[in-house]
């Protein structure tokens, strides 16, 4: 089958060593790698950084929305404009694939139409493989809507009702075996208490070991790991989304 688009949306001021790491993994499952650089609001902007060190992706940088608008609907919009493929790969940083087996299997699935990752019974925006024929039907809203939405929401309850679209679970992929979703991702290096704490913890300490080029987030990661008020103990789930020939 053809290969999606893949487009995601990066806060400037937060870098994911394994997400960078994954698009050169399996950079060869997509046509084009789009990705979306929003304002966040912060101080710090590894914009530069991230264009310099993620080979073969077109970037955009997304200003802060204004008035009413939602940055989420701006970024995927404005990639949206950018993609030519019969399929788009809506994914987030956050959501972890053990190895290519996941996308052998999501990539050719043929009895239906889009495929997305259900979490406690909710389409969750971390992962939809979408066609683009039935994408351009929707309304194209991505934004947040509360207490109604959150993003996404709109978007797949048209989708839904315009093709026949199941989970991941349903075409044989599963949870904490073929990929791990690790909600709270962005918010914990920011803030405490950590949402799931040793999965975070487990996370942030094996990046700490993965073969890519490492910016001054790097000291935000290394502060948070070393710190004796933060219990750990490795997260099997988390560890198996990890490649084993890089870990020492």
């Amino acid at each position: 089958m053809s290969k999606p688009d893949l487009i995601t949306v990066w806060p400037k001021s937060v870098d994911y060593p394994l997400f960078r790491y994954n698009l050169a993994r399996y950079r060869e499952y997509f046509d084009q790698v789009l990705i979306a650089i929003s304002d966040n609001g912060l101080t710090e902007d590894y914009t530069n950084f991230l264009t310099n060190n993620i080979k073969d992706a077109h970037f955009k940088f997304i200003p802060r929305a204004a008035g009413d608008q939602d940055w989420r609907n701006v970024a995927v919009n404005t990639m949206l404009e950018k993609s030519q493929a019969d399929r788009v790969l809506f994914i987030e940083q956050d959501f972890l694939i053990r190895d290519e087996r996941f996308f052998e299997v999501l990539l050719n699935v043929n009895e239906y139409d889009a495929l997305y990752y259900d979490e406690d019974g909710r389409m969750h925006p971390a992962l939809a493989l979408v066609p683009r024929h039935i994408i351009d039907r929707t309304s194209k809203d991505f934004s947040a809507r509360p207490p109604a939405y959150d993003h996404f929401g709109l978007f797949f309850k048209e989708m839904i009702q315009l093709c026949n679209a199941t989970d991941l679970e349903t075409v044989g992929l599963h949870d904490k075996e073929d990929y791990l979703h690790l909600s709270g991702l962005t918010q914990n290096y920011f803030a405490k208490p950590f949402h799931k704490p040793n999965q975070f913890l487990s996370y942030n300490r094996l990046c700490l070991d993965l073969p890519v080029v490492f910016n001054e987030f790097k000291e935000k990661m290394i502060a948070i790991d070393k710190d004796p008020s933060n219990p750990f103990f490795l997260d099997e789930p988390v560890r198996s989304m990890f490649p084993r020939e890089e870990k020492k």
